[in-house]
């Protein structure tokens, strides 16, 4: 599969994606990324739910925290930095 394509997966299917479908792991590295990214986009909506106590403002935390978290993934699928 090439590298465009697992980026695709990456950015819509995340990492069970990429393993499931594109069968490749993610790198180490790859990894520590993925999940510092998971656990900010996570604190940041839990903050943004206790200081605007507005489900609105959580939603749109965690949908751009998930889209940078997404790119994260689908930048490392272009630079070939999955295993395959």
């Amino acid at each position: 599969m090439s590298d465009r394509r697992l980026a695709c997966l990456g950015f819509w299917l995340h990492a069970p994606g990429l393993w499931v479908i594109g069968q490749v792991k993610l790198g180490t590295d790859v990894a520590r990324e993925n999940r510092v990214a998971l656990f900010w986009t996570a604190v940041a909506t839990i903050i943004a739910a206790v200081v605007s106590q507005s489900g609105w403002i959580a939603v749109i935390t965690w949908t751009v925290g998930h889209f940078i978290w997404s790119g994260l993934l689908a930048r490392a699928a272009l630079a070939g930095r999955l295993q395959r």
